[in-house]
């Protein structure tokens, strides 16, 4: 061997071979790693904590069950829930499957309409939830009949009635994804009461705020909405705008006026709501 071969096998182990041994190391390394995220992403993926709201009249009381939409396995939860009216006093929150249950004591002091509900395992040990199972139960008197709606609390914003943080956290410690729930019903007679389910004619009807053109893109397939009007609510069920809509099939309703936040609308027709929805209007 020469002395210029001699010298480049020194160099090489030396200096160049550790150097490609520590970068087959880190290779393997970030494989393994880049595996295991993917993998945590496939398992980890957030879940959905689903429920409906249903409401019927007792005693004069308007009482509103929380139902699963699925099976759960929790730790604990946490939400809240209000009411648009300002003729409605908050009376009993109460659960057969949870009797421990409370809601927390500073709810009704400042913001006597909103109820927020903090729950979890005394034991540490996940409690089940079955599909169908009425998880709380809220109770309202009711002062002067109208139209409402009772809706669980958005998370985010400044004042502190009107948010209220949602989580919910199952059995793998995992934090779910919780779905909006709103009930919309009317009162007649201080005993009858209209659940406010859609009108099956309107299952076409598609309600869109565009917050690029600063308005609502409505469209309909099979239904002329000539007569029917949008009407749009603040979270305290204050009617902040509406319009009168056409028979187009495809319609612009221009809304510049409305100001950041969360809204509930409704297209109704002689004062009868027939379908509903939530947007969120952003600058």
């Amino acid at each position: 061997m020469s002395k210029c071969d001699a010298a480049f096998v020194y160099l090489y182990d030396s200096i160049f071979k550790p150097i490609k041994i520590r970068i087959m190391k880190l290779s393997i390394v970030f494989s393994a790693n880049a595996f295991l995220l993917f993998c945590g992403t496939l398992i980890g993926q957030a879940q959905h904590f689903s429920t409906k709201m249903n409401i019927r009249v007792e005693n004069q009381e308007i009482i509103a069950d929380l139902i699963a939409l699925e099976d759960y396995s929790l730790l604990s939860f946490q939400f809240g829930f209000y009411h648009n009216s300002e003729n409605v006093t908050y009376k009993n929150l109460y659960s057969s499957l949870l009797p421990d249950i409370t809601k927390l004591s500073n709810s009704n002091e400042v913001c006597p309409k909103y109820v927020r509900i903090a729950y979890y395992s005394k034991n540490s040990l996940p409690f089940s939830i079955k599909k169908g199972d009425i998880i709380l139960t809220l109770v309202y008197q009711e002062d002067t009949p109208k139209d409402h709606f009772i809706c669980m609390m958005p998370s985010t914003g400044n004042d502190m009635c009107k948010y209220f943080t949602r989580e919910v956290n199952d059995g793998n410690f995992s934090t779910m994804i919780v779905d909006d729930v709103c009930a919309h019903f009317r009162i007649q007679n201080g005993q009858a009461i209209l659940l406010a389910n859609e009108d099956a004619q309107l299952d076409g009807v598609k309600c869109l705020y565009n917050n690029t053109l600063k308005g609502f893109d409505i469209s309909s397939s099979t239904l002329s909405l000539d007569g029917y009007s949008l009407s749009v609510l603040d979270l305290n069920g204050k009617e902040v705008f509406r319009s009168n809509l056409n028979a187009s099939s495809s319609q612009f309703i221009s809304a510049e006026r409305l100001l950041t936040g969360s809204y509930l609308y409704s297209i109704q027709k002689s004062k009868q709501a027939s379908k509903y929805g939530k947007v969120i209007v952003t600058e």
